[in-house]
């Protein structure tokens, strides 16, 4: 009987043995930056994604949908090894507010694995974010399609960074680092004494894009625009405090003050807003590219990156243009209009050195402005030229050169952005000639202790 009882047990136990079953088929993913173990009978490791790299690990998981080469869920997992302004790049991205973000621990937070990630949805994903700061790395993961799926977790559960560094120490945030400060300079460029002025904000003003903060004022009121946002200041001589924010309707490109008082806002499409006492009066449509408004505000310059430019007008709420050649330019960087000339600035069409192109209102070529004929290296990106009782103020964006030319073309000298202004590593962004004749400008620079990019502005006199 027991003989019996026994070869029953083995004939089972035999059977069982081969017979499927449905418990979890282990397996595990490995790659310098982390490790991860997942039920390979839910999940498919999608090897053409798999990224193995010296800062950074990539890997995609999917659930196969019913029909061929589709996914029910998509997982992708990235562990880098980078700075904090990597990362806090990474959550403005996801239209994360730094500020309430760490300080008023605002957005949806979820722990898996003991990471504490940002959760932030979209109509078809799920992104996590998590920052390990000790080791200098941050997790990403993207969950696609259907991003609710009970096997997600699971599979995030099993994730195991793996970080070079266990000493590391985050930058500060921005409201917690130092601001810029620097006393007034002065340096010789010709025989000009020119002298740069510190004008702090009442609050110091973080940026993300370097070079696109466009200047006007009118009056004691000093206008700052970026994208689609317009920031007003009341300017005192020594200082700038802000009043308030005027959103326009679109991403926009430049401003100009206009002698009327009125404010002209170029768009990056086919607009231009005319404001008056801070509000949009008239909204102008035609068929142009971005507008450079005259000082008159009844023309102006439409042009591109390329060589197609035109003369425009404003008729009640139209864009009037009339297409013109600049024929000494291959290409355009900028175009600037004051009280006596248009400046073109990009390529030469002979030599494709970039250079600044003086024309009268007509259009009518005068001369060309160029770098120290017997320096190193020619102009960068000119983002302001304007003319002096004795020729011409210019400053160079990529140069970081403050220069000087006679009346003829000549050039009389220049001098860098640490000289002159103070600061380490500038980017010279736009600037305005004000009533008394002094520049004001404004430019970006990150901050010594990589806090932030701060915006910064000061007056130029003397020149």
């Amino acid at each position: 009987m027991k003989k019996r009882v026994f070869a029953v047990l083995l004939v089972l136990a035999l059977i069982f043995s081969v017979i499927p079953t449905a418990k979890a088929a282990g397996a595990e993913l490995s790659t310098s930056h982390f490790s991860l173990s997942y039920d390979a009978s839910v999940w498919t490791n999608n090897e053409d994604r798999l990224r193995d790299e010296k800062r950074f690990s990539v890997a995609e998981l999917y659930i196969p949908g019913e029909e061929a080469d589709s996914k029910l869920v998509s997982v992708k997992i990235e562990v880098a090894e980078e700075g904090a302004d990597s990362y806090r790049s990474s959550l403005r991205g996801k239209g994360i507010d730094l500020y309430d973000f760490a300080v008023n621990g605002a957005y949806e937070r979820t722990v898996i694995g003991g990471l504490e990630y940002v959760k932030t949805d979209s109509r078809s994903s799920r992104s996590l974010i998590a920052r390990i700061e000790k080791g200098n790395t941050t997790v990403y993961i993207t969950v696609s399609d259907d991003f609710e799926n009970a096997a997600v977790m699971p599979l995030l559960e099993g994730l195991k960074p793996i970080t070079a560094v266990e000493d590391n120490v985050d930058y500060p945030w921005f409201w917690e680092g130092e601001r810029f400060s620097t006393e007034e300079h002065t340096e010789k460029i010709g025989e000009k004494d020119v002298t740069a002025k510190f004008i702090p904000f009442d609050e110091s003003i973080e940026v993300v894009d370097i070079f696109q903060q466009m200047v006007a004022m009118i009056d004691d009121s000093v206008y700052i625009l970026n994208r689609s946002t317009l920031n007003k200041y009341s300017f005192d001589g020594s200082s700038l405090s802000y009043v308030m924010s005027i959103d326009l309707p679109t991403n926009c490109h430049s401003i100009y003050a206009a002698k009327d008082g009125s404010l002209w806002v170029s768009a990056n499409s086919s607009k231009v807003f005319k404001l008056v006492d801070d509000a949009i009066e008239t909204e102008f449509k035609g068929n142009c590219s971005y507008v450079t408004v005259a000082p008159d505000a009844t023309w102006g310059i439409s042009w591109f990156t390329n060589t197609k430019w035109a003369k425009v007008s404003f008729s009640g709420t139209e864009i009037v243009s009339e297409e013109i050649s600049f024929p000494e330019l291959s290409s355009t960087r900028r175009v600037l209009i004051d009280d006596n000339y248009i400046y073109v600035t990009g390529a030469d069409a002979e030599d494709g050195k970039q250079k600044v192109f003086v024309y009268d209102y007509d259009c009518n070529y005068i001369m060309t402005l160029d770098a120290d004929p017997n320096g190193r290296f020619g102009l960068g990106s000119m983002t302001y030229i304007v003319s002096t009782p004795d020729g011409f103020f210019g400053m160079d964006g990529n140069m970081r050169d403050t220069i000087l030319w006679a009346k003829d073309s000549t050039w009389l000298g220049d001098t860098d952005g640490k000289k002159l202004f103070g600061c380490n590593y500038p980017w010279y962004c736009s600037s305005f000639k004000m009533s008394d004749g002094n520049i004001l400008t404004v430019m970006t620079q990150e901050r010594d202790d990589h806090s932030g990019t701060e915006l910064l502005a000061f007056v130029v006199s003397g020149f």
